[in-house]
């Protein structure tokens, strides 16, 4: 987890300038640097898909499901097939 959450970072440092374009709404300025909508919507973006998959990760540890236990796993398919 520690080496994709480092790569994504890396990748992000990489592409930050690459989201403006000419014709992109400025929303915004900090410290000279505009900010553009593009790169607001795609950070946001970012940060609502890693909130989702931290906080439904202990949502599913709490309620004793662990995706990488396959019993845990095939239990809680079995338990959906049964409700459906």
């Amino acid at each position: 987890m520690k080496k994709l959450l480092a790569v994504l970072m890396l990748m992000v440092m990489l592409l930050a300038g690459c989201g403006a374009q000419e014709g992109d709404a400025v929303i915004g300025s900090v410290n000279g640097e505009n900010i553009y909508q593009s790169e607001y919507d795609y950070y946001l973006g970012m940060f609502y898909n890693q909130y989702f998959e931290s906080y439904y990760d202990m949502f599913l540890l709490y309620y004793g499901v662990d995706m990488l236990n396959e019993e845990s796993s095939a239990d809680l398919m079995s338990d959906l097939e049964e409700s459906s």
